[in-house]
């Protein structure tokens, strides 16, 4: 069981959230109407993620954020609002959130990208502290971790978890010390080394993207990628989960080409209509042109 605790200053909307993401039976949620009442909570007891709106009386979500970063407490934190400004979004990602799910919109579309999301952030935060706390730890949660996981430095692959070499199709020593370019499809290269070298540089970004991988066999994986920078023999390294969305992706396309069919068959009928009135129009002048003479 995850265990959220929710912040917003809508009872009703925490009401909603609170049977929309509960119905998995995965996720528990406890809900507070402030950022004060939330730290009060907090200091009885500890939660797997904080799902935070952002405009809130008092003190708002990413106020709350920073105190609890500055308090050193690293919960994951997803900023959940209507309010999707780019520069709130920027704000967001500087302060320390991991996610950041804007409300609005189809209502279960919505809840479900706030349940994978709350899942994501679990998985690397478990992840991370496995290879801050213990060998042993980390062996328990990340090998046996249904997605792939990779530890990346000054380019190189220096870990990667047995899902990550399924995805793949190689063996440890085919992929450690290699370039991690080497496993990512070519038209999606420029997005990932881009990305790499902002989270090196300590760019504020968001956390997650998708991309394809592509295995030596020539399978091509698509992915989303949910990455953060941890010390790797005291220097920074980037730690990525990999989660498999491709049969995701392959029904978006395939809704997507559906759309473009029928698209097109509409446009297709409406120029048989179309020249259907023209013939029968010229049809009809014809016609009166032989009464005529």
């Amino acid at each position: 069981m995850i265990d959220i605790l929710c912040v917003d200053d809508d009872p009703d909307f925490l009401e909603i959230t609170k049977r929309m993401v509960e119905r998995s039976g995965a996720i528990s949620i406890d809900t507070a109407s402030s950022a004060e009442n939330a730290l009060a909570m907090m200091e009885r007891r500890a939660y797997d993620v904080i799902v935070s709106d952002y405009q809130m009386p008092r003190t708002d979500g990413i106020e709350f954020l920073k105190t609890l970063r500055k308090s050193g407490n690293t919960t994951p934190f997803i900023i959940f609002t209507g309010r999707g400004r780019e520069e709130i979004v920027i704000r967001a990602y500087d302060s320390g959130a991991d996610f950041y799910v804007q409300k609005g919109g189809d209502l279960k579309a919505q809840f479900r990208e706030l349940e994978h999301k709350i899942v994501q952030a679990v998985r690397i935060h478990e992840a991370e502290s496995a290879f801050r706390e213990s060998e042993e730890r980390y062996r328990s949660v990340v090998e046996n971790a249904s997605e792939g996981i990779v530890v990346v430095q000054d380019e190189r692959i220096l870990y990667a978890n047995p899902r990550a070499l399924e995805m793949v199709e190689a063996t440890p020593d085919e992929v450690t010390g290699k370039n991690f370019a080497l496993f990512v499809h070519p038209d999606d290269i420029p997005l990932v080394t881009g990305r790499y070298y902002k989270r090196q540089k300590g760019v504020p970004i968001p956390k997650t993207y998708d991309f394809r991988i592509v295995g030596k066999g020539g399978l091509v994986t698509w992915v989303q990628a949910s990455a953060v920078l941890i010390p790797w023999n005291r220097r920074p390294a980037t730690l990525a989960l990999l989660a498999d969305i491709t049969e995701r992706r392959e029904r978006e396309n395939g809704v997507r080409q559906r759309n473009v069919d029928l698209e097109k068959t509409v446009e297709d009928q409406a120029a048989r209509l179309e020249k259907s009135e023209n013939e029968k129009k010229d049809l009809l002048r014809r016609l009166a042109g032989d009464d005529a003479g």
